[in-house]
């Protein structure tokens, strides 16, 4: 959806965008960085993968570089445009646990990815905000895929331990939501569900998914916005763009 926004808001001031999937994969990040090159593109939009900061400059020599939703330190100049969802992931926590669940699962990104982080630690919050009873026995971090997903949720209802789960990912929540619902699972009668990211079947899935909503429309016309006007590091750096998510509770 993102992608989908951004090339429309890139047509309207006559820009093209090309799309390269790595599957947060370093080497499939390298080989698009230097196609770029080749082809004299004019920006870069960048999900950073484990890996992006050990990259000498020459991957992003001549590029504009926009780092999106993850943030590394790259040796080259670069702009950033973030998702603030610390509070919305402590919202879906105490969410859960007002629902009387004291053992809340938790499935994330790569801790060594700062949106990894991040996201864990806002969760940790969570738990501890909500009070002393609370459970940490039940958090699995790794690749933010739609496998991993879907891998570690079927993991937890085989453990039959947690009785609701928050996702710290857009893929993440995807690939749990899929393990639970092929494990006989109903969600979210007998496991609750957060999710994150907000695709239209979530509206519908039993009754209603919660989930962390990311204001994509917005962060896509501020990409375009910074690509069209070409501002530099030092004045972009001074207002750069931080979005805030939300928890939709259904």
């Amino acid at each position: 959806r993102f992608a989908n926004m951004l090339a429309i808001c890139l047509e309207k001031v006559g820009l093209q965008l090309i799309i390269h999937l790595t599957s947060d994969e370093l080497s499939k990040e390298k080989l698009a960085l230097l196609k770029l090159k080749e082809i004299q593109a004019r920006s870069v939009v960048l999900v950073p993968t484990t890996g992006t900061g050990n990259l000498d400059e020459n991957y992003f020599q001549g590029l504009q570089v926009i780092q999106l939703i993850r943030r590394a330190n790259i040796c080259a100049p670069f702009r950033t445009v973030l998702v603030n969802d610390r509070q919305a992931i402590v919202d879906a926590v105490t969410h859960l646990a007002n629902q009387n669940h004291q053992r809340i699962a938790y499935i994330g990104g790569n801790t060594e990815l700062s949106s990894g982080a991040d996201r864990l630690s806002a969760f940790k919050e969570g738990l501890k905000a909500a009070g002393p009873n609370l459970l940490t026995d039940w958090i699995v971090t790794g690749e933010p895929s739609f496998d991993m997903g879907f891998r570690a949720a079927q993991s937890l209802v085989e453990q039959r331990g947690a009785t609701a789960i928050v996702c710290g990912g857009i893929e993440l929540s995807n690939g749990a939501l899929n393990g639970c619902l092929e494990k006989g699972v109903l969600i979210p009668h007998e496991i609750d569900f957060v999710g994150y990211g907000d695709p239209s079947y979530y509206q519908w899935i039993g009754g209603g998914l919660s989930t962390i909503r990311l204001p994509v429309d917005c962060l896509a016309e501020h990409v375009s916005d910074i690509i069209y006007r070409n501002t530099t590091v030092e004045e972009y750096n001074q207002h750069h763009g931080i979005f805030k998510a939300e928890l939709i509770v259904r």
